[in-house]
């Protein structure tokens, strides 16, 4: 049990160091693509821009916050909930969102089909596990019933 609750807390807090870094390296992400391009290709293009559209716009924040939440609910051993199923079907949602922004980025950039293939596989590993804690918790509703 001691292992479960320091396993759980260490997550927690590679969850929020992992925020605080999203929120910190934020502003710079414009200028961390540019300045890397610069100095790979020695010219930054409209594919440039793209990227720079993508990284803002796949929501990392968002991600991070609800992965924060159903751990927040599993240590207070509240799994199979509503509220988790939400979270898991939110952290569907955004890994989708984020293949399709990388799908679309791979006609400018062929490695992020490679980032959009893992994002929607990660999905559908989010959508199973969806489906799971629904179904146990329709079971533990019926179970209650009939105690």
């Amino acid at each position: 049990m001691i292992e479960k609750d320091f396993s759980l807390k260490l997550t927690l807090i590679l969850t929020k160091i992992g925020f605080v870094a999203v929120c910190l390296l934020f502003p710079f992400v414009d200028f961390i693509i540019r300045g890397y391009d610069t100095y790979r290709y020695d010219t930054v293009d409209r594919s440039t821009d793209v990227l720079v559209i993508a990284a803002y716009s796949v929501m990392p924040m968002a991600l991070i916050m609800a992965l924060h939440k159903l751990l927040k609910n599993v240590l207070k051993n509240e799994v199979f909930t509503e509220s988790s199923v939400k979270q898991l079907r939110l952290i569907s949602y955004l890994c989708f969102a984020v293949g399709a922004v990388f799908f679309a980025l791979g006609f400018s950039r062929t490695f992020s089909f490679m980032i959009s293939a893992a994002a929607i596989f990660f999905g559908l590993i989010m959508r199973v596990l969806k489906n799971v804690f629904s179904a146990a918790v329709r079971l533990e509703e019926e179970n209650d019933l009939t105690v």
